[in-house]
């Protein structure tokens, strides 16, 4: 399955956007198809052994829309050209929006100036002179429908190919008025009374409004893609291309031009182009514009650097990494406007209602003209009435009423470092009862330090000092990318700092000797990593042979159910029952240690020589983002692969209601799940690789930026800053975002619900109130605008406060 965006040109109201939708889902092969009104795009996942963009494209210019592949290969230079088009488009609609209001005015004056109390020349004057006075208003109106001819055309073509929209509505609407006016205008000899009926300046200020309402309404809509265009803009157009890293003399080239491997100079206040490695140089990175983080970060050789940064201070040689579509600006860019072109399932009422609601009304003021002319025989009243439904109703406000919010919400979000991967995502987080949090690197920092070690002296001990035992942990941990694997190695690094290089020594990393430490020549092979207990492998020593001929000289480092099981597997209890040890352990587990306990076969029983206790030091902000997510009554749970007395003391520590310790990797998803079948909305937060399952069975998973691939590809959401303090924030911005959307839709059905029946005349009877087209068309306008104008409202929240 492909996965596809399409640029569509021509929609204007939720019923076009319902059209391709309903076009391209009829195709074979076709398995999702989701448009937004807003960026006028298509989404659509589909097999392509059974359909192809041709086809694709093909169905929609037979509904009667443009449609264009984004292009792939450099989407910001892609956008930027749409963003150059726009622009052209918009000074054009300017021109022809004052066009219209010139026409517009002359018109108003013309028709209702005698009325207002101003001067009319006699020669155009309704009482001197009523034909002049209607060939004047047909000839400007005639020039308005001019201007609108683009929406006339649309609205047109729309009907011809059986997908009515709003574009639809209005051309009937102000060409019936049109038509009317101008029938009636070669009845003024036969019957001058009529010259009071005429609708010229109803047809005009129809398109007049709707024209002025469609261009406000895009200049609000392009404000909520302001935080993608703002990305955008980050992406530098040209790069300093270096022959080699010693060679400074560099040749100005376009990005496009670059490669990776290729080295690039980078100077003290630019953007850096590219993702890359620092080969050469030191700086401070302004990272504020991908993370939100405004505190520059210290980048020397060997720091990954992010394209669109800025290099604060000092000359960089960057070594490119990324290019194109895979940098990590490109993928943002390209993330959030995949979460803009999916739909929350919220919408789907407002996308039921599209699909028929331009039909519906056409057949609504249909009925209006016929029941009034049929009771009252008054064609004027009966015309003007169905042009008033016409153009009074509204789809365009329930098209805009999800995209808009879910576009500014979005946009909030990247632009504090919040990614949000879908409209379904921000939904669900909104809902929310349960934060739960794995614990290293999430809760703590994820850089355990060793804190203990000790060694058992004794004659049955095959290591002779804790430095031996220490290194040989060391040889043991080093196929490991575990957290605690880590903090072994680093203190192997400190006992061998800054001492010749000994080839003998069992790591394959640069280890060195100690002094006066005599370290036997061993090493370790046939390694066996069991997930979320320990791990184990066979020495290879003539010493250890010596002193033990009879065994393999297996050695483990874990936790101490994992020597457990291994020691029953011998049939032995020699550890389990041993109560000096298991007191020493439950002394350190209670001041919150995690211990790695070695063991090793002598004699046929598994003795322990030593064991290391590591700890990890807590993030800064942990406590306050707890204490933020209970203000917002949310509970807290912290899942650990610990021991439960460290785990539970950190969950102390930082003010965690629920915590469950000892949880292998496999079993993190089940406890989700089983939090779940109680009734709980589970918001999972993860960055390591193990957290991939559990950020799937999730209701909404959310993965820190500096974390695993698997976890942010296994995510709904991406935390770009590192640690945990944007969760709240994220949860805040979901709240928000579908407030607002409720709060659209609920305007958007109101105001049809409301305003088409007084279109109808329903007010006549009683009080002699009705809407002429002009207003209809006003009120129209307006509905749609305020919609946007709502949306936008999100753009002035903080979320962290």
């Amino acid at each position: 399955m492909k996965t596809e965006t399409y640029n569509i040109e021509g929609m204007e109201c939720a019923a076009c956007s319902a059209a391709v939708e309903k076009v391209t889902k009829r195709l074979n092969g076709v398995s999702q198809s989701s448009v937004n009104l807003a960026t006028k795009k298509l989404l659509i996942t589909y097999d392509e052994t059974l359909v192809s963009p041709q086809q694709i494209c093909g169905v929609v210019n037979k509904a009667g829309f443009g449609c264009f592949p984004q292009e792939e290969e450099n989407p910001n230079k892609s956008e930027k050209q749409t963003e150059q088009k726009s622009n052209r488009r918009i000074t054009q609609k300017k021109r022809t929006l004052l066009t219209a209001w010139i026409f517009s005015l002359i018109l108003m004056y013309v028709s209702m100036g005698s009325m207002m109390g101003l001067p009319v020349p006699d020669i155009i004057s309704m009482e001197s002179n009523p034909y002049n006075f209607a060939i004047i208003q047909a000839f400007l109106s005639l020039m308005v429908l001019f201007t609108g001819q683009e929406i006339i055309s649309k609205g047109l073509s729309a009907l011809f190919h059986k997908n009515p929209n709003m574009n639809s509505l209005i051309a009937i609407g102000s060409l019936c008025s049109f038509a009317y006016s101008f029938f009636a205008t070669f009845l003024l000899g036969e019957n001058p009374g009529i010259v009071h009926n005429l609708y010229y300046e109803s047809s005009a200020m129809v398109l007049t409004f709707i024209m002025t309402g469609k261009f406000l309404e895009g200049r609000s809509m392009d404000k909520t893609k302001g935080a993608v265009e703002a990305l955008i803009k980050l992406a530098p157009e040209e790069a300093l291309l270096l022959n080699s890293p010693e060679d400074l003399n560099y040749k100005k080239v376009p990005v496009e031009k670059i490669n990776p491997g290729d080295f690039i100079l980078v100077k003290s206040g630019e953007k850096i182009p590219l993702d890359g490695t620092v080969v050469k140089g030191a700086s401070s990175v302004d990272e504020s514009m991908i993370t939100g983080e405004n505190i520059p970060v210290e980048k020397a050789a060997g720091d990954n650097v992010t394209g669109g940064t800025i290099n604060s201070n000092g000359i960089l040689i960057v070594q490119v990494t990324r290019t194109g579509k895979n940098t990590t600006l490109s993928r943002i860019i390209s993330f959030v406007e995949e979460a803009q072109g999916k739909k929350a399932p919220i919408s789907r009422i407002a996308d039921k209602t599209a699909g028929i609601f331009v039909p519906v009304v056409m057949g609504i003021a249909t009925v209006v003209f016929f029941v009034w002319f049929f009771f009252t025989g008054n064609f004027p009243l009966s015309i003007k009435l169905f042009t008033s439904v016409l153009v009074i109703a509204c789809p365009c406000a329930l098209g805009l009423a999800t995209p808009a919010a879910i576009m500014t919400g979005t946009g909030l979000g990247a632009s504090n470092g919040i990614l949000i991967r879908s409209g379904e995502s921000l939904e669900e987080a909104g809902k929310i009862t349960t934060v739960v949090f794995d614990k290293t690197g999430t809760i703590t920092i994820g850089k355990p330090k060793v804190t203990d070690i000790l060694f058992f002296e004794g004659k049955d001990n095959p290591f002779k000092t804790e430095e031996e035992f220490l290194i040989a942990c060391g040889a043991l941990e080093q196929t490991s990318s575990h957290p605690l694997a880590k903090a072994v190695l680093e203190e192997v690094g400190k006992l061998t700092k800054n001492t010749p290089q000994n080839s003998s020594c069992p790591l394959s990393c640069d280890v060195k000797a100690v002094q006066d430490i005599k370290i036997p020549e061993y090493g370790i092979q046939n390694f066996v990593n069991t997930p979320g207990k320990g791990i184990s492998g066979e020495i290879i020593s003539s010493e250890f042979s010596q002193k033990n001929p009879e065994e393999k000289n297996l050695f483990y480092l874990g936790s101490w159910n994992f020597l457990l099981e291994e020691e029953a597997k011998l049939g032995q209890n020699f550890l389990s029952t041993n109560k000096d040890l298991t007191e020493l352990m439950n002394k350190m587990e209670a001041d919150g240690k995690t211990l790695l306990l070695a063991g090793i076969k002598v004699n046929k029983k598994l003795l322990c020589p030593g064991l290391i206790a590591v700890q990890d030091e807590i993030r800064p902000e942990s406590r306050e983002t707890i204490s933020r997510l209970k203000k917002m009554k949310l509970k807290t749970v912290m899942i650990s692969g610990d021991n439960t007395k460290a785990a539970e003391l950190i969950g102390q520590k930082t003010g965690i209601e629920q915590v469950f310790g000892k949880v292998l990797p496999e079993n993190k998803a089940e406890i989700i799940q089983g939090l779940q079948e109680k009734g709980e909305k589970i918001f999972m937060v993860g960055d390591g690789i193990n957290d991939a399952p559990a950020l799937v069975q999730a209701d909404v998973g959310a993965a820190i930026g500096g974390g695993s691939s698997v976890a942010i590809e296994s995510a709904d959401i991406i935390l770009m800053k590192e640690g945990i303090k944007d969760v709240p924030g994220a949860i805040k911005l979901s709240r928000l975002t579908i407030r607002n959307i409720k709060e659209n839709l609920f305007w958007a059905f109101f105001y049809n619900t409301i305003m088409i029946p007084l279109a109808a005349g329903v007010l006549i009877p009683k009080f002699n109130i009705s809407l002429n087209p002009m207003m209809a068309g006003a009120a129209m306008a307006l509905s749609s605008i305020c919609v946007v104008g709502n949306a936008l409202r999100l753009r002035t929240k903080k979320l962290n406060k």
